[in-house]
């Protein structure tokens, strides 16, 4: 899964049946990067998150939980 499109990951995880299992579980399950940036988020956490599963994709998860919970982001 080697790209240079930082969003191609997202579109290759999609197509695994790992991804398929997890955007189906009935609690969110989102993917990190070390720096705290979405990588890939199942139908459920994007849900929790109040934002649509696609957009998740490079935003930061410590700013999004911040902002959900009026608190400062913090990793």
């Amino acid at each position: 899964m080697r790209s240079t499109n930082r969003y191609a990951f997202h579109d290759e995880l999609h197509r695994l049946p790992v991804a398929v299992m997890l955007d189906n579980l009935p609690f969110g399950v989102a993917l990190l990067r070390g720096d705290g940036f979405i990588i890939w988020s199942n139908m459920e956490g994007a849900r929790l998150l109040g934002r649509p599963q696609a957009a998740l994709s490079g935003q930061s998860f410590p700013e999004i939980w911040a902002a959900l919970t009026d608190s400062a982001p913090s990793l």
